[in-house]
């Protein structure tokens, strides 16, 4: 990846791709599963966080 007024470039490997609309419903189902449960331990919430 180059930035235009950057002096070197950064290099970065690919794992994963996913289409903006996909990513868009998954953050939605993600936010909606955190107001809808109990008050969760701060373990589980970095759980779902490690999914995105």
């Amino acid at each position: 990846m180059r930035v235009d007024d950057a002096r070197h470039e950064s290099k970065f490997a690919i794992k994963e791709m996913t289409l903006r609309s996909e990513w868009d419903l998954m953050q939605k189902h993600i936010e909606q599963e955190l107001i809808e449960s109990p008050r969760q331990p701060v373990d589980a919430l970095m759980t779902l966080r490690s999914r995105e």
